[in-house]
């Protein structure tokens, strides 16, 4: 406990003689707080976005889908075999 105690009031005495940069150091962190909880505000946010726009198409979508033709309507077209 004794070396807990001394070790908070060398702490507390070198925040005392380096108030600018303890206070630099503080603004620094705070900032950089913000910055990542806006970040994460505005992608989830996006998400939910999408997520609306998705649900308002409704179910009734033709999917279009590229399916290979087969290998001997390529031949017959003049063009490359797949390997």
């Amino acid at each position: 406990m004794k070396l807990f105690l001394m070790t908070l009031r060398m702490a507390l005495h070198a925040l005392q003689r380096n108030k600018l940069r303890s206070a630099l150091t503080m603004l620094g962190i705070v900032i950089g707080v913000a910055a990542v909880i806006t970040m994460v505000s505005i992608g989830a946010g996006a998400e939910a976005l999408v997520q609306q726009e998705i649900v308002s198409l409704g179910n009734n979508l033709l999917m279009v889908v590229r399916v290979p033709p087969p290998p001997m309507a390529c031949a017959r077209a003049g063009g490359a075999a797949p390997p």
